[in-house]
This record gives C-alpha cells, sequence and structure tokens, in this order.
C-alpha cells in the first residue's frame, strides 16, 4: 500500500512489473482509481501475472487488529488462491465482482456513504 495513485502507477509500471515472473501475483491495498486499477490488470494479464485490486477500511487500527474490510476487484481464480492470506489481516474479504477496478468501486462507494453520515450528523448537530 503506498500513499497516491500516481505512486502505484510510478511503482508497478517502472519497477513491480519488470520483476514479476508469469505466475505471480499482484494485490494492491492503495486507495486509488478504477480506471487505474483496470490498466494495471489488463498490463498484468499480458505478463500472465495476477493481479487484484483491494483496497482496504478500518485504518491503523484495523490493520494492528487484524480486521481490516477488503474489497476485491479481479479475477475470481486469482481471489481464491490468496484469499487465504488476506483472511490472516481482513475480518471482512469479499470479491465485490470478478471484474478489474470494482474494488475501488466500492471503496469509493463506501467513503462517499461515510462522508453523507458524518456530514448527517454534524447537521443534527446543530
Amino acid at each position: 500500500m503506498v500513499g497516491y495513485p500516481s505512486d502505484v502507477e510510478e511503482l508497478v509500471f517502472n519497477k513491480i512489473l519488470f520483476n514479476l515472473k508469469p505466475g505471480s501475483f499482484l494485490v494492491d491495498h492503495t486507495t486509488s482509481s478504477p480506471a487505474l486499477a483496470e490498466k494495471i490488470y489488463t498490463e498484468c494479464a499480458k505478463r500472465e501475472i495476477h493481479s487484484l485490486d483491494c483496497p482496504v477500511s478500518g485504518g491503523d487500527v484495523g490493520a494492528l487488529n487484524g480486521c481490516l474490510s477488503i474489497m476485491c476487484g479481479g479475477d475470481q481464480q486469482s481471489f481464491d488462491k490468496v484469499k487465504f492470506i488476506l483472511d490472516c489481516y481482513g475480518k471482512t474479504v469479499r470479491l465485490i465482482a470478478p471484474k478489474p477496478g470494482m474494488g475501488q468501486q466500492m471503496k469509493l462507494a463506501n467513503q462517499v456513504t461515510v462522508a453523507n453520515n458524518l456530514l448527517g450528523l454534524c447537521e443534527g448537530m446543530v
């Protein structure tokens, strides 16, 4: 997990892909863009590398306690092969849809929902 989509793009396309062998797995936990997740998936597929976009929710506390929510996008076969690892630090691990970028789509929906709930709470206190 790195900071920003531009960091992900820089690392994946300028360093990581050149060091992965066919059959390797690339699991990205960064909250990024669905379009970038699709781009990474497409390039990985050309190289016979499995790719999943798996942003997380739960923050530092969730990570420390092994109870993150992990929202995955990518193909079912790749998800099935890495789920047992994700289960080690994720309380809820789901393949949102067997399509790249769907983990990012779900994270975006989650963030909008959280922001709306916070706004409603603030409005109620005024």
